[in-house]
């Protein structure tokens, strides 16, 4: 049983030094930048709380889920780009009133996002599926100087 227990502990070591390694390695100050780390989701417990950059290029990101990112308030900057999101809940974006630029292009989505963050003035979107961009997806952004 000693053993056993030896084994357990020095197994959830390791597993927990990978993922530590794996999140700090990409952490240069207020800054995230984690390519090429074959992510499926956004993760945010790497994160602190104080984050004003996110790059998450070129992972296997699926989706952006209900408030994804509304703890991370000092946000200005989010670049997830060569992904495979096809869906971006509706709240996603909540409570990042510094947001100023969205970056989701070369994904796979299919409808216009509902960002909701009225100071944005960058949303990149393209090489993704979507078909029509409607007054009622970009009302509200007061601030929008480039949609591409």
């Amino acid at each position: 049983m000693g053993r056993e227990i030896l084994l357990l502990l020095l197994l959830l070591a390791v597993v927990s030094r990978g993922l530590s390694d794996n999140c700090t390695s990409c952490l240069f100050g207020q800054n995230v930048h984690c390519t090429f780390r074959q992510y499926t989701s956004v993760p945010t417990h790497c994160f602190s709380s104080d984050v004003t950059s996110i790059n998450l290029d070129h992972n296997d990101i699926t989706e952006l889920v209900e408030h994804q990112f509304s703890k991370f308030t000092n946000l200005r900057d989010i670049h997830i780009n060569y992904n495979k999101i096809k869906f971006v809940h509706k709240t996603a974006f909540d409570g990042l009133s510094k947001l100023i630029a969205l970056h989701l292009e070369h994904n796979e989505i299919t409808t216009f996002p509902q960002i909701g963050v009225m100071g944005i003035s960058i949303v990149e979107l393209k090489g993704n599926k979507i078909k029509e961009i409607r007054r009622e997806h970009i009302n509200g952004l007061t601030s929008l100087t480039h949609l591409y």
